[in-house]
């Protein structure tokens, strides 16, 4: 994004001109437009609240529509009442939105923006959210930070004068971190820390206590349990598209892993379609069973090490392991709302 004096307000309107857009071409030809649509979603996980929301509002305003078009009285027989042409409505939705940028310029000017009581947190004071399993949460802080938290996960929050420290108990997240060099931005996990100032990143405390940190924009500087538990050593320096694995067992304060690049499924986790590049099954599973009650499960361990490739749905679960079952050429078993992939018997006998 280009950046202008009302930067966060062009973003946020470009989304909405962008998901109008959308509607129309799906109203007009809704097969043609699909694919488009489907990747425009993916490039950003806040445009499909903005589109959700606004075919909503399309919809509401058609059906006020044809209620508006009933006579009181009728004397004589009237024809069927229409609802608005949907090109109507996405003109006014236009205006509504105008409107709606121009009160929220005003209110920038006079300082008037306000954060929901329940998301405002005072000196010391702690926070506590969570999420259940499918459940994506995006929680706006008191110092304008934002937190994307995944399904399954629990976060607190405790903002002191000289810093800002956040504890992932489990679970990911991707901080988005507003500008403050005099209080540091710190996120505990696991017994390490990862601080920053100004920037993005994803910090993943995954079932076997092992973290890992990507970078997406901006430096991080990441602690090992070891260094904070022996108070030495220097933090580890991530350059954007960097990420980092440390575990919680792991106390040696020289121990210093090597930051890799990050694949595209570590970076873009929030999306519903994820390509996965040569990742370990096991990696995907991890994936795929934060987003549903259905879990997919492995009936031997040594199966996690299969490399998986290919462009999967991990919403659909029950989908992705009959494709899964298939590519790989496994037996897929269900017991309940667990999904069990084997080897093959044929495999078996070899």
């Amino acid at each position: 994004m280009t950046w202008t004096g009302f930067g966060w307000l062009t973003s946020k309107a470009r989304n909405e001109r962008q998901a109008i857009h959308w509607l129309a071409e799906m109203s007009n030809d809704p097969e043609a437009a699909g694919p488009g649509l489907a990747q425009w979603l993916a490039g950003d996980p806040r445009r499909r609240p903005v589109y959700e929301r606004l075919s909503r509002e399309l919809d509401a305003m058609s059906a006020a529509g044809a209620t508006l078009t009933r006579p009181e009285r009728r004397q004589r027989a009237a024809p069927a009442p229409r609802s608005l042409p949907r090109a109507t409505l996405i003109f006014a939705v236009c205006l509504v939105l105008a409107l709606g940028a121009m009160l929220a310029l005003r209110e920038a000017e006079f300082g008037h923006q306000r954060t929901p009581p329940s998301l405002s947190a005072s000196s010391g004071e702690e926070q506590r959210f969570g999420t259940a399993i499918g459940e994506v949460r995006r929680i706006r802080l008191a110092d304008g930070s934002t937190v994307l938290l995944d399904g399954d996960s629990v976060l607190t929050v405790s903002f002191q004068p000289s810093k800002r420290v956040l504890t992932l108990l489990n679970g990911r997240a991707r901080f988005d971190v507003a500008h403050d060099p005099s209080r540091p931005f710190v996120v505990a996990a696991a017994g390490g820390t990862v601080t920053a100032v100004g920037t993005m990143f994803d910090v993943w405390v995954r079932p076997d206590r092992q973290v890992k940190v990507v970078l997406l924009r901006g430096a991080v500087d990441v602690l090992m349990p070891g260094q904070i538990a022996k108070k030495t050593g220097r933090p580890l320096r991530l350059a954007p598209d960097q990420r980092v694995l440390y575990s919680s067992g792991a106390l040696d304060a020289h121990a210093r892993p090597i930051p890799v690049a990050a694949t595209a499924a570590e970076s873009n986790w929030m999306n519903e379609t994820i390509d996965f590049d040569y990742v370990p099954l096991r990696d995907v599973l991890l994936e795929a069973n934060r987003h549903s009650s259905y879990q997919i499960a492995l009936a031997d361990p040594a199966l996690g090490d299969i490399e998986v490739f290919g462009t999967f749905r991990l919403k659909d679960t029950v989908r992705l392991a009959e494709k899964l079952a298939q590519s790989l050429e496994l037996d897929l078993a269900a017991d309940g709302k667990r999904l069990v992939l084997s080897a093959r018997t044929s495999h078996r006998q070899k």
